[in-house]
């Protein structure tokens, strides 16, 4: 997927989804991010019909959510973007490959992307994933099971976890009780006497 050069347009497009709205970003006709928040107001609505890209990633954005799975090559064309580099698409792959309501920590992802010890750095490319959903990057977690950072607003993570019928202890999913004997604040967490 590429995009086009700096004189093209830059554009958005509004998905009403289960989570309320989302925003796929444009230049020309190549979806380039997906984002949670309305875009600047100097970038445009875009106008009329999406483009063939546009309209196939709004269409696996709302099939994910409904607990579907994505197109395949929505995604082979995601990934084949050359803005990013061989290490992004190995962890973004391995990324792809967690099970819808499951999580994996950052240090099994970056062994699974053929890095091991490169937990850090698999923290920086999921924080930088301009595809959020679609790339799950929300299926990331600390090592002690807490949630992480999420480069969605606050308690998206947890939102979309939730949704996806995540059940670990140390996610705080909205609406769900923490499990007995944990206590809650904005995760669960074991209580003094559990640990």
């Amino acid at each position: 997927m590429r995009t086009g050069g700096p004189s093209e347009e830059k554009s958005y497009y509004r998905v009403a989804t289960v989570l309320g709205d989302i925003y796929i970003h444009a230049v020309g006709e190549s979806p380039v991010r997906i984002g949670f928040l309305p875009p600047d107001p100097d970038i445009a609505l875009g106008k009329g019909e999406p483009p063939p890209a546009v309209r196939n990633l709004m269409r696996a954005l709302i099939h994910v959510l409904e607990g579907k799975e994505a197109d395949r090559e929505v995604v082979e064309g995601l990934l084949s973007s050359t803005r990013f580099s061989p290490f992004q698409r190995r962890v973004y792959r391995a990324v792809l490959s967690i099970p819808r309501g499951s999580t994996l920590s950052y240090r099994r992802v970056a062994e699974l992307a053929g890095s091991p010890g490169a937990a850090r750095a698999v923290g920086n490319a999921v924080r930088r994933n301009p595809f959020p959903v679609i790339i799950p990057c929300h299926r990331v977690i600390r090592s002690d099971g807490s949630p992480g950072g999420y480069s969605g607003p606050a308690g998206m993570k947890e939102r979309l976890l939730g949704l996806e019928g995540c059940r670990n202890p140390g996610i705080k999913v909205p609406g769900t009780p923490c499990p007995r004997g944990w206590r809650e604040d904005i995760h669960c967490r074991p209580s003094a006497r559990e640990r």
